[in-house]
């Protein structure tokens, strides 16, 4: 992410966007870990192992190509990695962002070396000699159109880079940042409203730069949120019981979807009762502690 604050925004930004949860596909182009071993990214970058910035998770070959409401493919894929990672889900956002509003961008393609210098006809900024994770914001500028750059239609929404009227961190996506996050907070939660697809230059705007007039268009998360949280319930967590003291932890990966942990004695029809609520995620794990006693027990989640 290109801005006149590059160098400064290569650590997690203050304002506690998710920073942990976007990291390089196959080494190349970014990706978004979204619960329980899924991963978000375009589908031309394509599906592969991901390296967060705290593990690598290797791809466990089961991908799929979401498609729009008429079947057709879509330029993006969610895909399956044989880990875990220790990060808590991502909420996906059930609408699209606001015109006007600001959303922040993760991703890990070229930050600014430098500027803003004039570059031909333009101002703007020369790319850094290697791709560095980094972040910035900027104000959307539309929604709800569709656009095929040649890897299907996708419904879109676009920024805008400019040299007026910025944002705190006015940024422009660049190679590499193809499948990276956007977000945007709603009341105290950060919410997945994204995914960084295209870029958008000026004419004879020379290589390796992003100018002021550049654009970047975003993926709607809210067109196929639906169909995401599907795919995410396709493979069930698997619980784990642990002994801690006088009580057991019985826990599952956090999937970003909403289960309830039920017991019973006997394994009868009618024999299951909820348990007491999980706690919330720790190290992308929801665990609930009860306490142990002399005779059996049998768990099952319940969605």
């Amino acid at each position: 992410m290109v801005d006149a604050k590059s160098t400064a925004n290569t650590n997690a930004p203050a304002d506690g966007a998710p920073w942990a949860n976007v990291g390089r596909v196959n080494g190349g182009a970014s990706g978004i870990y979204i619960a329980a071993g899924w991963v978000l990214t375009a589908a031309h970058v394509g599906s592969g192992n991901l390296a967060l910035d705290m593990i690598t998770l290797p791809y466990d070959g089961i991908s799929h190509r979401l498609t729009n409401s008429d079947g057709t493919i879509t330029d993006l894929v969610l895909f399956h990695v044989s880990q875990n990672a220790p990060l808590p889900s991502l909420p996906l956002a059930s609408s699209p962002p606001a015109v006007n509003s600001v959303v922040d961008y993760i991703g890990c393609g070229y930050i600014a070396a430098s500027g803003p210098v004039p570059i031909g006809n333009y101002t703007g900024f020369p790319w850094s000699s290697s791709a560095i994770k980094g972040w910035g914001n900027n104000k959307v500028s539309t929604i709800n159109f569709v656009y095929n750059a040649g890897q299907g239609n996708v419904t879109l929404f676009s920024t805008s880079f400019d040299a007026t009227g910025q944002t705190s961190d006015e940024c422009q996506a660049t190679d590499g940042d193809s499948g990276s996050a956007v977000f945007q907070k709603s009341g105290s939660t950060w919410q997945l409203v994204g995914v960084t697809d295209l870029v958008g230059s000026v004419a004879d705007q020379p290589a390796n730069t992003s100018v002021y007039g550049d654009g970047t268009y975003a993926a709607q998360i809210s067109t196929y949120r639906n169909q995401i949280l599907g795919w995410l319930g396709s493979i069930p967590p698997t619980l784990s019981v642990t002994k801690s003291g006088t009580s057991i932890n019985v826990c599952w990966p956090d999937p970003g979807l909403p289960y309830t942990l039920q017991s019973t004695s006997a394994l009868v029809p009618s024999g299951w009762s909820t348990v007491s609520q999980a706690q919330a995620p720790t190290n992308g794990m929801i665990c609930v502690s009860v306490p142990a006693t002399n005779h059996a027990s049998f768990f099952r989640l319940q969605r």
